[in-house]
């Protein structure tokens, strides 16, 4: 997925595959990346968040990256700390479906949220995305904030007293 022309950010000019945040970088995958995405596929929380719990090593690799234009949130030494995935939404036409996840050792630190939110806006105003949507399973407090903090709003609740995911959207404003 690159992402358009050359984009200026903090003085420095950035390569079509990569935005760039304060701390981060958010790379497109490449087959370089595969041994570090099996590590962090390799955490069974992030399989399951990616239905990926079943697959072998092999498999995880071939459904991750070909099934959804997918983005790698790096951090500034080049470590991959987190993971983002975009395909078309179930829900609304020319909209995207959101789903990310990171590392253990980077959760609760905020580098999801810088990521997630440089890819939105690039997502809304290069590409023209007219919104996005990311369904979240009522359970995952990190994730439901993450997504509350990049402006995304619950539109759908899961029943009281019942488990199930929250539909989350974020519409392009203008």
């Amino acid at each position: 997925m690159p992402f358009g022309p050359d984009v200026p950010n903090l003085g420095k000019t950035v390569s079509q595959d990569e935005l760039v945040t304060v701390r981060l970088r958010v790379a497109c995958f490449s087959g370089k990346w595969a041994v570090p995405m099996l590590e962090l596929m390799s955490f069974p929380d992030i399989r399951s968040i990616f239905q990926l719990g079943h697959l072998t090593k092999e498999e995880v690799m071939q459904a991750g990256p070909s099934s959804r234009e997918c983005v790698l949130l790096l951090r500034g030494d080049d470590r991959l700390i987190g993971y983002a995935a975009v395909a078309d939404s179930d829900y609304f036409p020319k909209w995207l479906d959101l789903r990310y996840a990171m590392h253990p050792d980077f959760r609760r630190q905020d580098f999801c949220s810088e990521g997630l939110s440089k890819l939105v806006q690039h997502l809304m105003e290069t590409r023209g995305i007219p919104g996005i949507t990311a369904i979240i399973p009522d359970h995952n407090a990190a994730s439901r904030a993450t997504a509350q903090s990049i402006g995304m709003k619950q539109i759908w609740f899961p029943p009281v007293h019942a488990h199930g995911n929250g539909l989350f959207v974020i519409e392009r404003q203008g």
